[in-house]
């Protein structure tokens, strides 16, 4: 039916070409190849067969996961997302390492000044308790207030620390 639809559509239009008047001939030249089917190796419509999988991949195919999953294989990233990763990477690697430092320093620390908190206070009594006053004050130049506070924090009273416990 589409095929008789399409073949009188094509009709039509050829006549309503031929009633616009004569046709201008075509220039000489070479001759046009025939239409119909370009000589040569006839091209193949179908895909070429699939490697079939073997072994877990074949048993995983009969779960359900599809082919696309099975058989895909990695491959490096394009050059922005290399240079993404690699710098992203290394901020990660260096703030880790970082914090690893300092664990390892505080410990340290402690141990350098463990024997200090065992030490025996003239008084005569290791349960009085050690008072300390610390004050911080800040620097000429600079306008951070707190940074004395928070050095004093992060390094000294580590120290202070680990010297009760003891």
């Amino acid at each position: 039916m589409a095929a008789a639809l399409k073949s009188q559509a094509v009709v039509s239009i050829r006549s309503i070409n031929t009633m616009s008047g004569p046709q201008p001939t075509p220039a000489p030249g070479p001759p046009a190849p025939p239409p119909g089917p370009a000589p040569g190796p006839i091209p193949s419509s179908s895909k070429p067969p699939l490697k079939p999988l073997t072994g877990f991949q074949s048993a995983l195919e009969h779960t359900g996961i599809p082919r696309s999953v099975l058989t895909w294989k990695p491959r490096l990233p394009s050059r922005n997302w290399s240079i993404f990763l690699t710098i992203s990477g290394t901020l990660f690697y260096l703030y880790y390492d970082d914090r690893k430092q300092c664990r390892i320093i505080k410990e340290d620390t402690i141990k350098k000044v463990e024997y200090m908190g065992k030490q025996v206070l003239e008084g005569g009594s290791l349960a009085e308790v050690r008072k300390i006053k610390v004050y911080g004050a800040r620097c000429p130049e600079d306008g951070d207030d707190d940074r004395a506070l928070r050095y004093f924090r992060k390094y000294m009273k580590v120290c202070l620390k680990c010297q009760v416990r003891a």
